[in-house]
C-alpha cells in the first residue's frame, strides 16, 4: 500500500505474498527493502513486485527487526540480538557484521535515520520508547518514553519509524557566538572557542581499557587487575582544531593487590601546550606535577588521571585538559592516545598497549628473576599476546584467575591476527582502519566481523560533521 500525504489516502499497489518486517528505501535504485527471517527482500514500490531475495549470513538469530539505509547507502539491520551492518558478498548474499557487543535489552519495532546520521529505534510494546543509537558501536540510550528521564511518554505502540527531510528556515541559521557555525549545528552556541565534539568511543556508551599488571610476566592473564571504562570527548572549534579533551572514567575492576595508577600520554604534545588539567585524583606522593597539571620531567604531555586504582573502584569521575592554543587533530592523534598504568607506585614500571612507547620516566625493559615474556619491550609476548587491551564496548571481564584466552576462546586469534588495512575519509580527514575479528560479541563466542580505527590499538570514533 502507498499513502499519499497531501491527499490523505491509501492506494493498494499489489501483494508481495511474503510475510516480512521492516521497510527501508534505497535511494540509489529506488527499491524498498524488507526482512523476512534470515532473508532480505527487494520490492518495486510502483507495483509491489518482488525483485530479489537474498540470504543473510552471520545473524545471531532470525528474530524480525527493521532496516535502514545510511546516507552513504550502507544497509543496517536492528534486531533483539543487536545492530548489524549488511554487505553483499561475492556469492550475492548478505553478510551481517555485528556492531553491538551484546543483545539489546529491548525488542526493536522500527528504525529510522535521524539528523547527524544517528539511528532512532522504537521499542516493541503497548507503551513504546524511542531509543537513539550510534552506528559505530551501537551505543544507545532512551530518548523518549516511560524509560527515559525526560518524562515524555507516548502511551502508544509504535510499530515503525520513518524520517522526513525538511529545509532549514532562516531562524535556524542564527549564529549566536559568531563563529561561523549556525546554532543548530553548534554544540556550544554561546562559546566561540568551541563548536563540535568527537566522541571516543561513543556518545552513548563507554569502552574499556584493561591491563594485566605483572608485565613482563604473564601472571594469571585474567585482565582484571586494572579495568577502566572510559568515554573521551574531544572538543573542536569552528576550524576543526582541538581546544579541549574531556575524559569520563570509572574503574570497573581492581583485581590486583598492587597500588596501580592510570595515566595518559599525548605523544605529539609538549607539556607547555597544556593550559590546565582539572579533575585528577592524586593519592600517591611519588607523582610530581607542573603548575598546569602535567607530570614533571616529561618530554611529551603526560596526565596522571588517578594514583590508586582500588580507591577509585566504581567511583565515576571526569578529567578535563584545556590546550593553550588550538591543536590540529592529526597532530593530537587518535583517542585514547597512549594510555598506561604505573605498577605498584614504581614510577619506572609502566604497562602500555601493544607497540606503544614508554614515557620519559619509564624503562621499556625491566630486570626480572625468571622468564621475561617481553624481552624486546614492545608489550607483546613472542607470540603476540598483549598485557593491555582496548575494547570498544563495556567489556565483560573474566572471573578472577580465569585467563582471558580461556574465558574467550577466540582471544588469541583476535590478539595476534594479521589485519587488513583500509583507508577512508571523514570530511577532510583521512582515516586508517583495520578489518579484524572480534572475540567477545556473543554468548556463544561466535566470530563476527567488525571495523576499528587504529593507532597501534583497536578503537572507533563517532563524530559531528562541520556545517558546510
Amino acid at each position: 500500500m502507498r499513502f499519499h500525504i497531501c491527499e490523505d489516502n491509501w492506494t493498494i499497489l499489489g501483494n508481495v505474498n511474503e510475510e516480512s518486517h521492516g521497510l527501508a528505501f534505497n535511494k540509489n535504485n529506488g527499491l524498498l527493502y524488507s526482512v523476512s527471517g534470515n532473508r532480505i527482500l527487494s520490492i518495486n514500490p510502483l507495483n509491489a513486485n518482488l525483485i530479489s531475495n537474498w540470504i543473510i549470513y552471520g545473524l545471531s538469530n532470525s528474530i524480525p527487526g527493521d532496516l535502514v539505509f545510511s546516507e552513504n547507502n550502507i544497509l543496517y539491520l536492528c534486531t533483539i540480538s543487536g545492530l548489524y551492518s549488511l554487505e553483499l558478498n561475492s556469492n550475492n548474499n548478505y553478510q551481517a557484521s555485528r556492531i553491538s557487543g551484546e543483545d539489546l535489552s529491548f525488542t526493536p519495532s522500527g528504525m529510522a535515520l535521524g539528523s547527524n546520521e544517528e539511528l532512532w529505534v522504537s521499542t516493541k510494546g503497548s507503551n513504546s520508547n524511542l531509543v537513539v543509537m550510534d552506528k559505530q558501536t551501537a551505543g544507545w540510550f532512551y530518548q523518549y518514553g516511560s524509560l527515559a528521564t525526560n518524562a515524555i511518554t507516548f502511551d502508544k505502540c509504535i510499530n515503525d519509524l520513518s524520517s522526513y527531510t525538511i529545509s532549514l528556515s532562516e531562524e535556524s541559521k542564527i549564529d549566536t557566538d559568531n563563529d561561523g557555525i549556525p546554532d543548530i549545528d553548534d554544540s556550544y552556541p554561546n562559546d566561540a572557542t568551541k563548536a563540535f565534539e568527537i566522541f571516543t568511543l561513543s556518545k552513548y556508551r563507554m569502552g574499556t581499557l584493561a591491563f594485566e599488571d605483572l608485565w613482563p610476566y604473564l601472571g594469571d592473564y585474567d585482565f582484571n587487575d586494572v579495568a577502566v571504562n572510559y568515554k573521551i570527548t574531544t572538543i573542536l572549534n569552528a576550524s576543526n582544531m582541538a581546544t579541549q579533551i574531556d575524559f569520563q572514567l570509572e574503574v570497573s575492576c581492581s583485581g590486583a593487590s598492587f597500588i596501580n595508577a592510570f595515566d595518559i600520554e599525548l605523544e605529539n604534545i609538549l607539556p607547555s601546550q597544556i593550559a590546565s588539567v582539572s579533575g585528577q585524583v592524586l593519592q600517591q606522593n611519588y607523582i610530581n606535577l607542573n603548575t598546569n597539571g602535567t607530570e614533571q620531567a616529561q618530554e611529551n604531555a603526560v596526565i596522571i588521571l588517578y594514583g590508586n586504582n582500588l580507591a577509585m573502584l566504581h567511583k565515576p569521575f571526569s578529567v578535563s585538559i584545556v590546550f593553550t592554543n588550538p591543536i590540529v587533530t592529526e597532530v593530537l592523534g587518535l583517542a585514547p592516545y597512549n594510555p598506561f598504568i604505573i605498577r605498584n607506585s614504581k614510577r619506572k614500571h609502566e604497562i602500555h598497549l601493544p607497540n606503544k612507547p614508554t614515557t620519559s620516566l619509564a624503562k621499556s625493559n625491566i630486570d626480572v628473576d625468571g622468564v621475561n615474556h617481553d624481552s624486546d619491550g614492545n608489550y607483546k609476548t613472542d607470540s603476540g599476546l598483549p598485557w593491555a587491551i582496548n575494547i570498544i564496548h563495556d567489556f565483560k571481564l573474566p572471573t578472577e584467575k580465569t585467563p582471558i584466552n580461556k574465558a574467550y576462546n577466540l582471544f588469541n586469534q583476535w590478539a595476534t591476527s594479521l589485519w587488513r588495512y583500509i583507508i577512508f575519509r571523514i570530511g577532510t580527514k583521512t582515516i586508517l582502519a583495520i578489518e579484524t575479528r572480534n572475540f567477545y560479541k556473543s554468548k556463544s563466542r561466535t566470530l563476527f566481523l567488525d571495523f576499528f580505527l587504529i593507532d597501534s590499538c583497536k578503537q572507533k570514533h563517532s563524530y559531528k560533521k562541520k556545517h558546510p
